[in-house]
């Protein structure tokens, strides 16, 4: 018998336990967990996210803390998290190995149906993940209309793709990109921006990029960009400067 065997449980908190790894019987926690935080341990991975053949993983939960840990598996992570139909907050901060857009992110075909390239959040509305190892944006991989901050501050990417961002349905959307290392933005054709654009004026919303993009100030290349980016009127960039060429 275990100790959580019977035990009605909303919220369970384990941090700063010096954790490495989580029993086996871990994932027995009753399905009514709503809030789970394992901050603040030495976990490289969990073992709920190893289940990937089940259709759903902790029903209820609504918070998932991961944060301060030395993960290093992102399509375990993301995946499963897609499993979890009421999840709303996925904090990952300061986890260093730790690339949620990996280019092998979920490969793994038993994990959706093969025409499937994307992962669902049907609630999801706040994924952070600064400090960590991700390289890139992956809206294409993920799918989460309700999506309120997406947070990769402080971690290593360096090309902005501003084509794959999309437009939320949620009333305000922030990227938060600020002090990566971010030295180009990828340049897509007419066609590209034209769709882009109809993306956002389909929806009364406002999204806002955060990105503190230093090293292309005064570079004359992207004036293009600033100009028709001009055009989207709930599409705002903050603290990205352009010469007055």
């Amino acid at each position: 018998m275990h100790l959580l065997d019977g035990v009605f449980l909303q919220e369970l908190t384990i941090q700063n336990c010096s954790l490495y790894e989580l029993p086996e019987h871990f994932n027995n926690l009753t399905e009514e967990l709503i809030k789970l935080d394992l901050s603040h341990n030495y976990l490289r991975f969990v073992p709920f996210a190893t289940k990937r053949k089940e259709s759903s993983v902790f029903k209820n939960l609504e918070t998932m803390d991961l944060s301060y840990n030395q993960l290093e598996d992102s399509a375990s992570v993301m995946c499963t998290a897609a499993l979890m139909p009421r999840l709303r907050d996925m904090i990952l901060d300061y986890n260093f190995p730790l690339d949620i857009c990996n280019s092998n992110y979920c490969n793994d075909q038993s994990t959706k149906p093969k025409e499937q390239l994307w992962m669902v959040f049907p609630e999801l509305k706040n994924i952070s993940a600064s400090f960590t190892n991700t390289s890139r944006l992956c809206f294409g991989l993920m799918k989460s209309a309700s999506l309120v901050v997406f947070n990769i501050s402080y971690s290593n990417v360096s090309t902005l793709s501003l084509q794959e961002l999309p437009a939320f349905t949620a009333p305000n959307f922030t990227m938060d990109l600020r002090e990566n290392n971010i030295t180009d933005i990828e340049f897509f054709d007419k066609n590209a921006y034209d769709a882009m654009n109809s993306r956002f004026a389909k929806h009364n919303t406002k999204t806002t990029v955060l990105a503190n993009v230093k090293h292309l100030q005064c570079d004359c290349q992207y004036l293009w960009l600033q100009k028709t980016l001009n055009d989207i009127s709930n599409l705002e960039l903050q603290d990205i400067w352009f010469c007055n060429c």
